[in-house]
């Protein structure tokens, strides 16, 4: 069954709130005080810290927050800004205001999955993220987390009842809830 939707998926780093729901549904956290829109929960993404084994072998493996400071760190571009602390990496253990330099920035995460996965350095993303399994990422510090954020699904009121609607949100909690 071919289904009546027209799909467009826009990556942002700083829009405004009527931008982000020009769509009619988004997936984004919580939206506070949102009127006229429904926002069911997909999922919890936690960030954590990974490296290739060939980086690790190569640069060993930090014990300690502190063992941070003699790596080679890959931060999400800082001049960009989102709802979470991607570069809470850099910052960690760091008295405020101070941070690491990275040698390397990206933007997207599945790019600096794939700068971890050529020893490029570490990274942090969502331990969900599926080029973490893809490129057999290897945790690091597996006992400290960044930010836990969750995504909701927000669909505008007027639609939310439409079957189109309906299969595809079902079909994004599936997806979301099988990572």
């Amino acid at each position: 069954m071919l289904l009546a939707i027209f799909l467009e998926v826009i990556s942002y780093d700083d829009m405004a709130l009527n931008e982000k729901l020009a769509g009619h549904i988004l997936i984004h956290p919580f939206i506070k005080g949102l009127n006229g829109y429904k926002q069911e929960f997909l999922i919890n993404m936690e960030l954590k810290l990974f490296a290739s084994q060939d980086y690790l072998s190569k640069f060993g493996t930090p014990l300690t927050i502190d063992d941070l400071n003699h790596h080679r760190l890959i931060g999400f571009s800082r001049d960009k800004k989102l709802f979470a602390e991607l570069n809470w990496h850099l910052k960690i253990g760091l008295p405020t205001g101070e941070q690491r330099t990275p040698v390397f920035e990206a933007d997207a995460n599945f790019g600096r999955c794939y700068l971890a996965h050529k020893g490029v350095g570490i990274i942090t993303v969502p331990k969900q993220h599926p080029d973490v399994k893809k490129y057999n990422l290897v945790p690091v510090l597996p006992q400290i987390s960044g930010e836990i954020y969750a995504y909701h699904i927000i669909i505008d009121e007027v639609l939310y009842e439409n079957e189109n609607i309906k299969i595809l949100s079902d079909f994004l909690k599936q997806s979301f809830a099988a990572l």
